[in-house]
C-alpha cells in the first residue's frame, strides 16, 4: 500500500493539518473568503475546532464550505496526521483497515465519537462532480472508516451483555480491538459474563462497512484502486440484518 499512503498523506492527511501550520492571527472583523481561510488555518492550529467551523461556513463557495467542514469534523475525530501514517504503513489487508484505524484511534471519547458521526453526514453530502468529485469520493469513504472505526474503538471502556444495548460493563481498556472484543463467539451473538460490542455500535458499523464497500467502483474512478480491491475482500453482500451478524463482519476487519 506504498503508492496509497502517499496520496492518502497528500489528498486527505496534508490538507487539515499543513493548513493549521499558519499562524496567521484572524481578524475580528468579517472580510473576503480569504480572510475567513486563513482565520480557519489559524484556528486549527490552535485545535480550537468550533472555530474553525465559524470560520468556515462563511466561505462563499459552498462545495469548498462543505469540504472544509468535513475535514475538520474528521480532525476532531482524532483522524490526525499520524494515525493516516500508522494504519497505511502497516502491512495490513484492506479488510482490516477498519480494525487497525480503531486501534489509533482509542481512546474513544463522546467528543470524538459525536465529530465522528458530524462527519460521515458532512461527507456524505458533499457533491461528486467537479473538480473536487474525486477527492469527496474518497472522503466519504473514509468518514465511514472513521465513524466504524471509533465504535469499534469503544469496546475497549463500554461493552454489553444483552441485545439493545443492555448490561453495559466496563470494557477491558486494552490498546487494540480484538475479535472477542466485538463478540465473544463466532456467531455474533452475546453471552452473559463473556460482553461484546453493543447493538447500537454493531448496526451503525456494520451500515458503514456495507456502505463503504458499495463505494469500490467509485474508488476505482478517484485512482484508489488498492484500497477497493482491498475493501473487495470483506464478505458484505447485504447489509446486516441483525446486530449479531454486524457483530461477525465486524470481526473480520479486526487485526487480531
Amino acid at each position: 500500500m506504498k503508492n496509497t499512503a502517499l496520496r492518502w498523506l497528500v489528498w486527505v492527511g496534508v490538507l487539515p493539518f499543513v493548513l493549521s501550520c499558519n499562524h496567521f492571527k484572524p481578524f475580528s472583523a468579517p472580510g473576503d473568503d480569504e480572510t475567513y481561510r486563513e482565520e480557519a488555518k489559524y484556528c486549527l492550529h490552535n485545535s480550537d475546532y468550533t472555530c474553525a467551523v465559524d470560520a468556515y461556513n462563511h466561505l462563499s463557495d459552498p462545495d469548498e464550505r462543505d469540504q472544509q467542514l468535513c475535514l475538520v469534523e474528521m480532525a476532531q475525530s482524532g483522524m490526525t496526521l499520524t494515525a493516516l501514517v500508522n494504519v497505511v504503513s502497516e502491512k495490513t489487508t484492506g479488510q482490516q483497515l477498519f480494525g487497525a484505524l480503531a486501534n489509533q484511534l482509542i481512546p474513544y471519547s463522546s467528543d470524538k465519537g459525536a465529530a465522528a458521526t458530524d462527519a460521515k453526514t458532512k461527507c456524505a453530502a458533499l457533491t461528486t462532480s467537479g473538480p473536487r468529485g474525486k477527492l469527496n469520493e474518497l472522503l466519504q469513504v473514509l468518514s465511514l472508516m472513521v465513524d466504524c472505526s471509533l465504535r469499534m474503538a469503544r469496546t475497549q471502556q463500554t461493552q454489553c451483555t444483552a441485545i439493545r444495548d443492555g448490561g453495559q460493563v466496563a470494557g477491558p481498556g486494552h490498546s487494540t480491538v480484538s475479535k472477542t472484543d466485538i463478540s465473544p463467539d463466532g456467531t455474533g451473538a452475546l453471552i452473559s459474563g463473556q460482553p461484546g460490542m453493543c447493538d447500537t455500535d454493531a448496526n451503525a458499523c456494520g451500515s458503514d462497512i456495507y456502505t463503504a464497500v458499495q463505494q469500490i467502483p467509485s474508488l476505482q474512478n478517484t485512482g484508489f484502486g488498492d484500497i477497493a480491491q482491498n475493501l473487495s475482500q470483506l464478505s458484505v453482500g447485504s447489509p446486516p440484518a441483525t446486530a449479531d451478524l454486524a457483530r461477525v463482519l465486524i470481526q473480520q476487519t479486526t487485526t487480531n
